[in-house]
């Protein structure tokens, strides 16, 4: 899925002030001439959008189902996900996807942050709130009736047995992840979408 392109760097570090220990964003002053007429004059404009949102918080919380717990905003009419404008605010670059490393969308604190590419992405889920086992990639294989591992990478899943056992089968399942450069993470019981 392609991402709507962000503004120029230059412009959101004139826009927005990021504090990256606690991921937050707050709107700067802005100045007379990023307003135009309007009818009611570019001063009373600066000066109302000054008084109401200068120095607050500009993306104060996880947006509603349509965003799956990630923060988002307007800017100039367009909108965007918090970390994707932290990420181009403080490296320049616009990457692929962005990784919240701890698994909660609404975590913007820098160091929870990392570019990656979708298949990196996919590899620091979280578990499916259908599993049965407890465990990404094990399930109960009723016509054998034991317990099956297995694995998908790039697209292409991995058989790992049928195990008599649930723990023998978890440990095949982690001895994959480790091996295929799976995040630590990855398949960790789902939090609730807040901030830290």
């Amino acid at each position: 899925m392609a991402t709507k392109p962000l503004p120029d760097q230059a412009l959101l570090l004139k826009l927005l002030r990021y504090e990256p220990e606690t991921g937050k964003l707050f709107w700067l002053p802005r100045p007379l001439e990023m307003f135009s007429d309007h009818g009611i004059g570019a001063e009373l404009n600066c000066r109302n959008w000054n008084r109401r949102y200068a120095n607050r918080e500009a993306f104060p919380c996880a947006s509603p189902k349509g965003a799956k717990g990630y923060v988002q905003a307007q800017i100039f009419r367009g909108k965007y996900q918090a970390h994707r404008i932290i990420w181009k605010m403080v490296t320049g670059e616009e990457p692929d996807q962005i990784d919240h490393i701890s698994g909660i969308r609404a975590d913007n604190r820098f160091s929870n942050l990392r570019a990656v590419s979708c298949a990196e992405n996919k590899r620091n889920l979280g578990i499916d709130k259908r599993n049965k086992s407890g465990c990404t990639g094990v399930l109960w294989h009723k016509a054998a009736g034991k317990w099956w591992a297995s694995i998908q990478k790039d697209g292409q899943r991995h058989n790992l047995g049928l195990y008599e056992n649930l723990e023998n089968a978890v440990r095949a399942r982690k001895a994959a992840e480790r091996r295929l450069g799976f995040h630590p993470n990855h398949g960790r019981i789902a939090r609730p979408e807040s901030r830290p």
